[in-house]
């Protein structure tokens, strides 16, 4: 398989208007991106965004996007945007457990599937760096007190419909690092049962489906192949 090379961006031609620095507000655009198609053909064609209609604006905005295509016609796109988001794995290597909380969450409930899953620590970075806002949710949800994180990478969640972006870490700890009950934010309506539980048994409970959510399951195959459960990897400080 090839691809072939891009050219130079063009830079936007239209003028933003923007309430935070990743939230566009019901603005009109034009720029030019290549999209590398990685099909047959392996044709590099051209796209351009030429119109943003805000149609909610909540936690997430969700707008309708007007995108031309390389072949001269337009087509709709909805997407949701709510900025950047982070997700951590505390473990600790020496006991060889890792932290994780148990909250409902409405989608699955929607789907007609079991509300509460089973996940790593995470949430939006709200304007804060990546590590800085990992560490407050890790803290606000499990009470520990993190003191290093290591960047696991940064990836689109969902890019056919989403912008946000996960930027995932791993984080050791011990038993001294606990400096509180976490279970959330009360006045954001979070909660959140804190589940300590042995990396053996996680590893058995994504083989059976009993860890479903994505980002989870990334982060503990991840540690796995750094070899930190087996001990390979020592306790960062």
């Amino acid at each position: 398989m090839s691809l072939r090379a891009g050219r130079t961006v063009r830079a936007p031609s239209a003028r933003w208007v923007l309430a935070e620095p990743h939230r566009p507000v019901c603005i009109t655009r034009q720029y030019d991106y290549w999209v590398k198609g990685c099909g047959r053909s392996g044709v590099v064609s051209v796209h351009s965004i030429e119109n943003i209609e805000t149609i909610h604006d909540g936690w997430g905005r969700f707008h309708v996007v007007t995108v031309s295509r390389g072949d001269g016609g337009t087509m709709l796109r909805q997407v949701e945007d709510h900025g950047d988001a982070v997700c951590v794995l505390p473990y600790d290597p020496v006991r060889e457990v890792a932290t994780l909380v148990r909250q409902p969450r409405i989608a699955p409930l929607f789907r007609g599937a079991d509300a509460l899953l089973l996940e790593v620590p995470a949430g939006l970075t709200d304007g804060e760096a990546p590590a800085d806002a990992a560490m407050r949710e890790v803290l606000e949800e499990t009470g520990l007190q993190l003191g290093a994180l290591t960047p696991a990478g940064s990836l689109w969640s969902m890019p056919g419909c989403a912008t946000e972006r996960m930027h995932c870490f791993l984080a050791a700890y011990s038993a001294a690092d606990k400096v509180g009950e976490g279970g959330g934010v009360a006045d954001e309506h979070e909660e959140i049962e804190v589940v300590e539980l042995a990396l053996t048994e996680a590893d058995e409970m994504v083989r059976d489906g009993r860890i479903s959510d994505m980002k989870t399951v990334y982060l503990l195959q991840t540690l796995k192949l750094q070899g930190i459960e087996s001990g390979a990897v020592s306790r960062r400080s």
